[in-house]
């Protein structure tokens, strides 16, 4: 539940046309600066997600041609011999 309203929240700070986000403020007593709050907060989190899929990305294609590489050397190795 907790996720969810704090989701719910996030969605749009004014809380038109959201009457989850309005009910939720209402009855967990959260003021204008808190909700603020919860929405700079899911801004971070999206963008420490974003930075997060980047970098696995990234890892994924070093694994690929770290793979190729040792490939190639292994294929030199084996003529040298």
């Amino acid at each position: 539940f907790t996720k969810m309203g704090l989701f719910t929240m996030g969605q749009n700070e004014k809380n038109e046309g959201n009457p989850i986000a309005g009910i939720l403020r209402k009855e967990l007593d959260i003021t204008p600066q808190q909700g603020r709050k919860i929405v700079e907060q899911r801004e971070k989190i999206r963008d420490l997600t974003d930075n997060l899929k980047q970098c696995i990305g990234l890892l994924g294609r070093l694994k690929c041609l770290c793979e190729h590489k040792n490939e190639v050397f292994k294929n030199r190795m084996s003529k040298c011999q």
